[in-house]
């Protein structure tokens, strides 16, 4: 192989790597945790049941995305396990995001759409994206995030609400934390 065979070849595949690395939806560094959360909902009835079995990520801070025609938002995913012997709903009318300087994000768009209602013994995944206000990820503070939901549960909303605190890592893959989280709920 002559050295303008080598340059060129080494040429392309840095190419490649420089292209490719700038393909992905989610911004690099924003990391947060607790990765996953898991709060379990009682049943306002008998307080010493589960009624359902939530775990929570988020995923990433996005870019838009034109195929996916999704906005620049915050990704978090939920799966929601109905332990009771009736059907739960997850209540999206009460999903509200909030960034570290208490900035509310937008309304969330949720995938797939029309999952609501959890048999007993299902399980339900979802994704919900809230977008940017204005679609300007510095319009909120990132370092922490406040996400307030609800499950019904024998006709009752039950609301929670979870925060996430932004992880910085360091190059060799290693968490510096910041590290604070808490559950709250109430009944309706």
């Amino acid at each position: 192989m002559s050295l303008r065979q080598l340059f060129s070849s080494c040429a392309s595949v840095c190419s490649a790597v420089v292209l490719l690395s700038g393909c992905s939806v989610y911004h690099d560094g924003f990391w947060y945790e607790p990765r996953p959360i898991e709060v379990n909902v009682f049943s306002p009835q008998k307080p010493d049941q589960t009624a359902a079995g939530v775990l929570i990520s988020v995923i990433g801070v996005r870019h838009s995305d034109q195929e996916t025609r999704l906005p620049a938002s915050v990704e978090l995913r939920f799966r929601i396990e109905n332990k009771s012997s009736q059907a739960i709903v997850f209540d999206t009318s009460h999903l509200a995001l909030f960034g570290g300087d208490l900035g509310a994000f937008e309304a969330p768009i949720i995938r797939p759409s029309g999952t609501d209602d959890i048999e007993p013994g299902d399980t339900k995944y979802l994704r919900v994206y809230f977008p940017f206000p204005n679609g300007d990820r510095y319009q909120v503070d990132l370092g922490g995030l406040s996400l307030r939901w609800a499950v019904k549960v024998d006709g009752k909303s039950i609301e929670k609400s979870t925060s996430f605190s932004r992880v910085y890592r360091s190059n060799n893959g290693n968490s510096r934390v910041r590290f604070r989280f808490g559950v709250g709920y109430h009944f309706h």
